[in-house]
């Protein structure tokens, strides 16, 4: 997920933010029953995110934010039966950290 943010820093130490961008999604990894293969298309989407830092010193932020990203993507099941069908995902991500500033 790539997103651009516009930050507010005029606040002191509190410094929101909001960002939009794009979200690639590759399926690598599946584990069918035995005598099926599962294939999912690659998805391209949206992202939306909001957040804030904290700055606690000139060096030190501690940082949260949620972002919902849309995932859209075929499935195509073959093998010991035949299925399809078009699979929406769209989670909300929610982070927090520690970040060191140079």
């Amino acid at each position: 997920t790539v997103t651009l943010k516009y930050h507010w820093t005029n606040l002191g130490q509190f410094q929101p933010y909001v960002g939009a961008g794009v979200n690639y999604t590759a399926f690598i990894a599946t584990d069918p029953p035995a005598g099926r293969h599962v294939h999912y298309d690659s998805s391209f989407g949206g992202a939306l995110q909001a957040g804030f830092d904290y700055r606690l010193n000139d060096h030190w932020a501690i940082n949260a934010d949620v972002r919902k990203i849309w995932i859209s993507t075929d499935v195509r099941i073959t093998g010991d039966m035949t299925a399809s069908d078009s699979v929406d995902i769209n989670p909300w991500v929610v982070t927090t950290g520690v970040a060191y500033r140079f």
